[in-house]
């Protein structure tokens, strides 16, 4: 099913929304400080709870459509290229977030599924 986010949206929601459709994936935005964001807004909360058209003024007005036959670095591209900001996509593997050559290319719809394991002798627990 395809995951439909809005410029509307903030990013603790876009994250939590990402992650509840891909739960073995987790979406973060990891911010170096030298992007074209608007970090000068009034806010009444967090950063993380304002919407992406306040943050990123230059953004593609409008949705993102993420399908799950997308590999994780075309999600990055495509938050990076619509709506400017830096997605990283992180891959459950052994009981930790990763991210590497392997998960770039990997595709979204093979973490649908959690990795966790529910056996009684062996609980995975993600540290992150």
């Amino acid at each position: 099913m395809p995951l439909l986010l809005h410029t509307k949206t903030h990013l603790d929601e876009i994250q939590s929304e990402f992650n509840r459709e891909f739960p073995g994936l987790k979406l973060s935005f990891i911010f170096d400080g030298d992007e074209k964001l608007n970090f000068s807004m009034p806010l009444q909360h967090s950063f993380s709870y304002a919407p992406v058209e306040y943050i990123s003024p230059g953004c593609v007005p409008g949705d993102l459509l993420i399908d799950e036959t997308m590999t994780i670095r075309e999600v990055e591209l495509l938050f990076e290229t619509s709506w400017h900001l830096p997605a990283q996509v992180f891959a459950a593997i052994d009981g930790y977030w990763q991210k590497n050559s392997k998960t770039g290319s990997s595709r979204l719809k093979e973490y649908i599924s959690p990795a966790v394991k529910t056996n009684k002798e062996d609980v995975s627990v993600f540290r992150g």
